[in-house]
């Protein structure tokens, strides 16, 4: 909208005024000089999608520090103004902040796990898509990576929940 088009410019002229001055902290700057470290890898924090770049978007962490997720990561249509739940992928040696929209690593694949057997339980205890389907399908359907969609599927295998193919996951009975 042209509200949150005005905000967000605003708040783009007011950051790089201040980078200029040299007034920007990064959040490892801001957490060694109060002694503490505001986030650590996997934390939840709360997304606004402020520029759109060539590596993915720019966001700001919490209402006080950008950040980027990469394209790569992204596994839902996002815009520019929009508030998400996002997680802190990385702390770079810089002190800039990555963020995923997804929880990293055995969290995520717990979730996702959590997730495909609620579509297996309300679709008949099919999943039309297996090992060997295209990661873009997986995406489109389930907005995950292959990757974790793999992992999660394994999850379920070893707790004998699922029968994975190569062109399906079918519940056990």
């Amino acid at each position: 909208s042209a509200k949150v088009e005005h905000y967000l410019n605003d708040y783009a002229e007011d950051y790089d005024a201040a980078a200029r001055r040299g007034e920007i902290e990064t959040a490892e700057e801001e957490a060694d000089a109060a002694g503490f470290r505001p986030y650590h890898v996997g934390d939840e924090v709360e997304l606004l999608v402020w520029q759109k770049t060539d590596l993915g978007f720019k966001v700001i962490v919490d209402n006080r520090y950008p950040a980027l997720i990469y394209e790569d990561q992204i596994f839902q249509y996002v815009h520019t103004g929009d508030r998400l739940r996002g997680f802190i992928s990385c702390i770079r040696e810089d002190g800039k902040l990555d963020c995923s929209l997804q929880p990293t690593g055995k969290r995520q694949t717990q979730d996702f796990a959590d997730t495909l057997l609620a579509y297996l339980q309300e679709h008949d205890g099919r999943c039309p898509l297996g090992d060997k389907s295209d990661s873009e399908d997986i995406k489109r359907m389930f907005h995950v990576s292959k990757k974790v969609f793999k992992r999660a599927v394994g999850d379920l295998y070893k707790r004998r929940l699922v029968i994975p193919g190569p062109t399906s996951v079918v519940l056990t009975k």
